[in-house]
């Protein structure tokens, strides 16, 4: 007997800068601290109502992957919903679940960043944090906001609060660092949002032992003799044996 298994579809939130096409993949929800869908390989997601305009499709309006796309509200504060379906794949593409995401337009939206850079050798890990950020729904640059590191980072892992560079000195040890920054516009008081940057420095390769030539030649001249005088012996064992 083959049993049914119905989809489930979770409530998500997500944040977005304001008046611009977006999209959120409500199949990962967790976005806001919601649960996650589950839903068997194959099932589809339909937008089927809510109040955000439509937004320039990054995917079909169908599709599998639970990318949904709209336009975020237009003013700072604004919300939106839309809803969407979740559906088994056939034969059972009548076994749905409907959920809602509620889409808040945002005066300040700040975004994680990462960057790599190897071990032992002074690098920027990323250029400028504000390039993924935006204020008042404008790219985020320095004559329209702040940037500032919130709590400790560790010793040589420093934000530049003019340009939005991340660097790592020579002397931080290998690992992954995630860090936290806060961006704020010019208002009174400001308007801030926190986010992370990721940084990885990578460990250095393990060189490979190498011998000089003279060295290798010598091993090998030994290696050629020990191999010469096991043949012999067993050359003189067989004569003796026979």
């Amino acid at each position: 007997m083959t049993v049914n298994v119905g989809p489930t579809a979770v409530n998500d939130s997500d944040n977005k800068a304001i008046n611009v096409a977006s999209s959120t993949n409500v199949s990962q929800n967790g976005i806001n601290g919601a649960g996650a869908d589950t839903y068997p390989t194959g099932s589809t997601f339909t937008v089927t109502g809510g109040t955000c305009a439509a937004g320039a499709p990054a995917s079909p309006a169908t599709n599998t992957t639970g990318v949904l796309t709209y336009t975020s509200p237009a003013t700072a504060g604004g919300t939106c919903t839309v809803v969407y379906s979740v559906c088994n794949p056939a034969p059972n593409a009548t076994n749905c679940a409907t959920a809602t995401l509620t889409v808040t337009a945002v005066a300040v939206l700040a975004q994680p960043d990462s960057g790599a850079g190897p071990f032992g050798a002074a690098f920027v890990a990323v250029p400028n944090i504000r390039t993924n950020d935006t204020v008042g729904g404008a790219p985020a640059t320095a004559a329209n906001s702040t940037v500032a590191t919130l709590g400790a980072w560790p010793a040589g892992l420093t934000l530049n609060t003019t340009t939005g560079a991340v660097s790592a000195a020579a002397t931080v040890p290998a690992g992954t660092y995630v860090l936290n920054y806060t961006l704020c516009d010019l208002s009174a008081p400001p308007i801030c949002q926190n986010s992370t940057v990721t940084v990885t420095v990578i460990p250095a390769a393990t060189p490979v032992p190498t011998l000089p030539y003279p060295m290798l030649m010598l091993l090998a001249a030994l290696l050629a003799g020990i191999g010469f005088m096991l043949t012999r012996a067993g050359v003189s064992r067989g004569r003796f044996n026979g």
